[in-house]
């Protein structure tokens, strides 16, 4: 039997009360300091991460090309969470264009790498000619959306390969030889052909796999958000079930 990872994508941080608590999470509190550390260094981009993750609802949706790389940064904290807790996965999955926490988590790039090459920035921080400069940011609430230039999301799975060399044997991530499908034929390929058994989201919530009903293979395996296996984070889902009360 086998373990996925699933990353859920830049829609798992929507809500400002769950972008609330998961801002409360040491190793995502962790990873926002390095990211903020990095733009700070070698960007002009005048950028508070931690405010724009706390900012409102349509502060945070009117920037796409921000809430990309805030899901993204966290995605990766909650991935070293789990690690703390938990063996590593026999299988990765998730958006390989753009801002990808899959690729951080699987060692195919570093999580520095991840931030120079954002789409955030338009093109990689350093070229040829070395430290390219941007424009500060400006965060108006009422913009709309900018989608220009932000391409369709494009999910791969990765599995751990063996490769030899002087050093002796050595296990790596490499993304798997299947053709582009939708996340729902790549489970069943995964539970068909590899025997995954478990697959485990990287939230927070807003899952990108979950039983619909009428799949039959989702009724063989298990679909567990990272967070809920974590008993140390008990007081996430409750503490925003309470505050809804309080506000109703």
């Amino acid at each position: 039997m086998a373990e996925a990872i699933v990353f859920n994508g830049l829609n798992s941080l929507d809500f400002l009360d769950v972008r609330t608590n998961v801002c409360r999470i040491p190793e995502v509190i962790q990873r926002i300091r390095q990211a903020q550390n990095y733009l700070d260094l070698h960007t002009d981009f005048e950028l508070d991460l931690m405010n724009f993750i706390g900012s409102d609802d349509r502060t945070f949706l009117n920037h796409i090309r921000y809430k990309s790389l805030a899901a993204s940064i966290v995605q990766v904290g909650l991935y070293d969470r789990y690690r703390k807790f938990n063996q590593e996965p026999d299988f990765f999955m998730g958006n390989v264009n753009g801002d990808s926490a899959l690729q951080v988590a699987c060692g195919v790039i570093s999580f520095t790498s991840m931030l120079r090459k954002s789409p955030v920035f338009g093109e990689e921080l350093y070229g040829e000619e070395g430290l390219r400069h941007r424009q500060p940011v400006s965060l108006q609430a009422g913009s709309d959306p900018v989608l220009s230039g932000f391409s369709l999301t494009e999910y791969a799975v990765f599995s751990k390969m063996k490769s030899s060399d002087e050093a002796g044997e050595a296990e790596s991530f490499g993304k798997m030889d299947i053709e582009k499908m939708s996340i729902s034929k790549m489970i069943h390929q995964l539970v068909e052909e590899e025997s995954v058994d478990k697959i485990i989201n990287i939230g927070p919530g807003n899952l990108l796999v979950t039983r619909t009903g009428d799949d039959l293979i989702l009724d063989q395996i298990a679909i567990l958000e990272s967070i809920d296996l974590d008993p140390m984070l008990n007081w996430f889902w409750p503490s925003l079930k309470d505050s809804h009360d309080l506000a109703s």
